[in-house]
């Protein structure tokens, strides 16, 4: 009803895996290692791709901004498959070892990606629409404080179980936001937003090339 599905289809792909979540609260018996790995590994490509889709449509209007927002992107994924690579020379074995070990290293590297874009985004003063915003603000806090913080505080004793119960009920708070954000009528500041990213191009072609 919005047309906001067309500003991201890696988000409205990444939305319909929560449709394996449901699945695995109606039937447990269906949750195995296997399953899950390809859910993490399925939710980690699309990940991607909204940081990718993202960061292109941000930085577009500004060519130098974009290319050090590539390189950044690509340093850091780069960085996360030999951090990946590396967690899985020893002690591999199982499914469940191969899982545990890949998937939190892979997580990690995605979830600082959008805390890298969301930084590139404020240092630029790029002007973005409240819709994109949100998605970027839930995904970079949300990633930053429960795929980095809680994962290293969930390595103390006792702790792994409450933690993995805050982390759900923060992801369904962060549902809930983006429902809220993406059936709310779009503002005059998403009016400006538009209208200010088109015109930016035209005032950079119109300064020309500095002597």
């Amino acid at each position: 009803m919005r047309g906001r599905l067309r500003h991201s289809v890696f988000f409205a792909a990444y939305m319909a895996t929560v449709v394996f979540g449901v699945l695995i609260a109606i039937r447990p018996d269906f949750y195995n290692w296997r399953q899950w790995l390809i859910w993490q590994t399925v939710q980690v490509a699309l990940k991607v791709g909204i940081l990718l889709e993202l960061g292109t449509h941000i930085f577009s209007p500004f060519p130098g901004a974009l290319a050090t927002m590539r390189g950044a992107v690509v340093v850091l994924l780069l960085a996360t498959t030999v951090g990946a690579f590396i967690s899985l020379q020893a002690g591999v074995e199982t499914l469940p070892d191969f899982a545990l070990r890949a998937v939190p290293v892979t997580s990690q590297g995605v979830a600082w990606g959008y805390a890298l874009l969301l930084a590139l985004a404020i240092w630029f003063m790029v002007p973005l629409d409240s819709w994109r915003k949100a998605i970027l603000g839930g995904m970079a806090v949300y990633m930053m404080a429960f795929t980095v913080v809680l994962e290293i505080v969930s390595r103390w004793r006792g702790m792994r179980r409450p933690v993995s119960n805050l982390n759900m009920g923060a992801y369904v708070l962060l549902l809930v936001y983006w429902n809220w954000a993406a059936w709310r009528p779009d503002s005059d500041d998403d009016a400006d937003v538009d209208r200010i990213r088109r015109e930016i191009p035209l005032r950079l072609a119109a300064r020309g090339p500095r002597p």
